[in-house]
């Protein structure tokens, strides 16, 4: 859990060099960490909304997002959207995502992103507020640990590859209960619907990546994790706005 903690946040924690058979033992907590994510941007929601109406509130908890996760997961949806888009060979999107500089793509990829959480944040109310903050963080964790170990590494070498090669099956399987479970006590009994459709934007945003990169990578993962992340909003606001139909 320390492990897991140290690597998906910027939580004060020791810091040290994690081993590829670390990083897979803690895939088994990436939902936790999830939840204990989803967990603090609500109890700052919270007090922020004795003094603030819901826009400024929506651009503060998007600040403490970028903050309690470094930015990592956004930093590699933004350059899996200059590789991905960016080059005609798959050789080249890769060289292209070793990149630190940011492209095109990768600007209109930050801003969609950014429109997309601060709309959602913005018109979430309660009761349903507690489930968007909590389950997405969830979720895009959980799928990180599927996409994994379901799916090629691009690339032979490296912590990436190692790090692929140490993770398994059983470790997806445990995720995939705690993850579960929170979707339960989140909604019930309709909780493991959240995680049908996790399953099934990984599964789609991850074979596209393999067609455009012959396999995933790092990168890929964060992308995974923020289009997953959306996309739970986006129902959760869907289902919102049914439910006031009714």
């Amino acid at each position: 859990m320390l492990t897991a903690l140290g690597f998906l946040t910027a939580l004060p924690l020791p810091r040290r060099e994690f081993t590829a058979a670390q990083l897979a033992r803690s895939l088994i907590f990436f939902p936790l960490v999830g939840l204990l994510i989803g967990g603090l941007l609500l109890g700052l929601d919270w007090l922020l909304a004795l003094v603030l109406p819901p826009e400024v509130r929506a651009a503060l908890l998007i600040a403490a997002l970028l903050g309690l996760t470094r930015a990592l997961h956004v930093d590699g949806l933004i350059d899996c959207c200059d590789g991905l888009f960016g080059g005609f060979t798959p050789a080249r999107r890769l060289e292209i995502l070793r990149d630190s500089r940011v492209g095109a793509f990768g600007v209109l990829g930050a801003g969609v992103w950014f429109l997309s959480r601060y709309s959602l944040f913005t018109v979430i109310d309660e009761p349903w507020r507690l489930v968007g903050l909590l389950l997405p963080p969830v979720l895009g964790r959980w799928a990180i640990t599927l996409a994994i170990v379901a799916f090629p590494y691009a690339r032979s070498v490296g912590m990436g590859a190692a790090f692929k090669e140490a993770a398994q099956w059983w470790q997806v399987g445990l995720a995939t209960l705690l993850a579960l479970a929170v979707c339960a006590a989140c909604i019930w009994p309709w909780g493991g619907l959240g995680l049908i459709i996790a399953a099934l934007v990984t599964g789609g945003v991850a074979q596209f990546c393999r067609r455009r990169l012959g396999g995933l990578t790092g990168d890929c993962y964060g992308a995974i994790n923020e289009v997953v992340e959306v996309t739970i909003l986006l129902g959760i606001v869907a289902i919102q706005t049914l439910s006031r139909g009714n």
